[in-house]
């Protein structure tokens, strides 16, 4: 045990850390996730279908454009943030100083 100790200390500046689990690695987040998506992708579909059917009277194509256009719009925006929440980890991670031994 104290080897493994003293091997971990020599090796802690090249050795990869183990505190970096991958995203979605639990079903949990995984869940989650889809859940979140499917929120969003419902509730940009109605905000665009009502948006739409002020706009254009009543008109069920229209309206049905409007909510596939507001669907896309939220998946993108969900896409983005995907995007933004994952780097923003990754770049949390290898920005963290580690303390210099004394020697």
């Amino acid at each position: 045990m104290q080897e493994r100790k003293e091997y971990a200390e020599l090796v802690r500046d090249v050795a990869p850390t183990k505190d970096n689990p991958e995203p979605f690695s639990s079903y949990k987040d995984q869940i989650g996730f889809g859940l979140h998506v499917v929120l969003i992708m419902f509730t940009g579909y109605l905000v665009g279908f009502v948006a739409f059917r002020a706009l254009f009277n009543n008109s069920p194509v229209m309206n049905a454009a409007g909510g596939i256009l507001g669907l896309v719009g939220g998946m993108l925006m969900e896409t983005v943030l995907f995007i933004i929440r994952s780097s923003s980890k990754e770049l949390a991670a290898s920005s963290v100083p580690r303390p210099k031994k004394v020697q």
